[in-house]
């Protein structure tokens, strides 16, 4: 789905207002703020998202059209754990919405700690290895803890394509 400049200036107000009254999308307080907030999504967002979750042929949704402000973002961090500015709040509330349309987050202890919005940044030593930090290597989609009993239905991403 290609949101519209509208329908992405509205979800992009919703995950700023989340982002001002939770200081983390780790905050326990903000998973029930979120699950409401989701209800606030434009109609035909919310509308796709239900269509595409109980189509058992569905197997990817797509939704384009999102803000990205890279100067907002500034450069590179170092690492993910001094990736947690407020404009990469605002984008992982985004995609803390998008989830909610579709069922209950989690997040894995092993990976980052638990955060359920991970961040992909290259790190010096990881630069072939096939996990978020490497930056030589094209990562393909692939599910560390599909072995687990507890696995997810959905794995969510949240991406800039450049040519």
């Amino acid at each position: 789905m290609t949101l519209t400049r509208p329908e992405s200036n509205e979800i992009d107000s919703i995950a700023r207002e989340l982002s001002h009254r939770h200081l983390s999308p780790q905050d326990p307080t903000a998973f029930s703020d979120i699950e409401a907030a989701a209800g606030e999504l434009p109609r035909s967002v919310r509308l796709h998202a239900a269509n595409s979750r109980l189509n058992a042929a569905t197997s990817a949704i797509v939704f384009s059209g999102l803000r990205i402000d890279d100067n907002s973002l500034g450069r590179t961090p170092s690492s993910w754990h001094s990736a947690d500015t407020l404009e990469s709040r605002i984008y992982a509330f985004e995609a803390l919405l998008f989830g909610a349309l579709l069922g209950d987050t989690i997040g894995w202890d092993a990976q980052q700690e638990g955060r359920l919005v991970t961040d992909i940044i290259p790190s010096q030593g990881a630069e072939e290895s096939m996990v978020s930090s490497s930056s030589k290597k094209e990562l393909s989609w692939h599910t560390q803890d599909a072995f687990s009993p507890h696995r997810a239905d959905w794995v969510a991403s949240r991406a800039r394509f450049r040519r």
